[in-house]
């Protein structure tokens, strides 16, 4: 009989300290009866068959291994396929469960809250980040950075995570990213979960667009905190661009209006390839624009051909309406959550 009621689904690729630090955060959990949940773990990257053989007799673990990298998105979708519970908490590599609790919380409140309302899709967890000084850390900083400017400053202040907490609130979002979220499993497949045309980059902004599409609501729990163990190692920059390039036309294709797919993909090709060259300057200074550019039209090129040429993607844009509850109603939402409560 399978008792498993939450699987966390990992994607890894040769980050094998930052995925044991994971899994020592995953073995410190208290109070929550490990027969309820799993974890699978897919790999992407080099052979880890040693460290899974030091964590397996402790905790349930199904290890996939994957021939090469296939993205972050076709290997969260292997890891859903192989996946026995109801629900899905997707973690990335490098996030750490620095509460004790966090399953025990995500188990009895969250899955309650999934099991009594079967029109919430997602839950998103609020994520600390780790700041950077000379190459050092020294510290971390709390974030809800998909929220609207109004609501974030809410938590600015710290004494309100816990006011948050005694009073078990949650928020709306518009999206959410995958480095902690908790997806109901049946809302994963009926919207055929990640489009693996996005190798990585805005491939969960894509999925939690479709959740709203298909009338399923995402939710913010802002006391959990998960945290996100970014370090500042060099990454190819100019590939990230490409990706999210890519991947951006492909989302606003898919999912908009098609006035505002054509108004949102020549604000990203002008007014936000500025924004996006003075970003990535701050981290590269030797880049150039017209390197930089390039990989905006390459990542362009490569989009149009997968939706005129190839016809790889499929067309389900939301109302007009649904936009404008996405874009100002939900922020009006949890302003009038917080006035409710009497905490703004």
């Amino acid at each position: 009989m399978n008792n498993i009621l939450l699987s966390l689904v990992v994607v890894t690729n040769n980050r094998k300290k930052d995925l044991e630090n994971l899994l020592d955060s995953i073995l410190n959990q208290k109070d929550v009866e490990r027969s309820l949940f799993e974890i699978v773990i897919v790999n992407n990257g080099e052979g880890i068959g040693d460290l899974i053989k030091k964590y397996e007799k402790k905790l349930n673990i199904k290890y996939i291994k994957n021939n090469g990298n296939l993205g972050a998105s076709k290997g969260r979708n292997i890891g859903v396929k192989n996946s026995k519970g109801k629900y899905i908490l997707f973690l990335d590599d490098d996030n750490y469960l620095q509460d004790e609790y966090i399953l025990k919380n995500i188990i009895e409140k969250d899955i309650e809250l999934l099991e009594k309302d079967n029109k919430i899709g997602a839950i998103r967890y609020a994520t600390e980040y780790p700041i950077y000084k000379n190459g050092k850390r020294i510290g971390y900083e709390y974030t809800v950075c998909e929220l609207d400017t109004k609501t974030k400053t809410f938590f600015d202040i710290p004494n309100n995570i816990k006011l948050l907490r005694e009073n078990s609130i949650y928020f709306y979002l518009n999206h959410f990213a995958t480095c902690g979220v908790l997806v109901r499993k049946e809302a994963f497949e009926k919207i055929n979960g990640f489009d693996e045309n996005m190798f990585v980059y805005a491939e969960d902004i894509d999925l939690s667009i479709r959740l709203w599409i298909n009338n399923y609501k995402v939710l913010l729990n802002p006391w959990i905190i998960i945290r996100h163990n970014e370090t500042p190692k060099k990454r190819n920059n100019l590939w990230r661009e490409y990706q999210m390039t890519k991947n951006q036309i492909l989302m606003l294709y898919k999912n908009f209006p098609m006035f505002l797919f054509l108004f949102y993909t020549i604000n990203w090709l002008t007014i936000q390839s500025i924004l996006s060259y003075k970003n990535l300057k701050q981290k590269e200074p030797d880049i150039t624009f017209l390197q930089m550019y390039k990989e905006f039209l390459k990542g362009t090129k490569e989009a149009f051909k997968l939706i005129f040429i190839q016809r790889k993607v499929k067309r389900k844009p939301m109302s007009f309406k649904m936009w404008k509850y996405i874009r100002f109603g939900i922020p009006k939402e949890n302003i009038k959550i917080l006035k409710e409560k009497g905490l703004l």
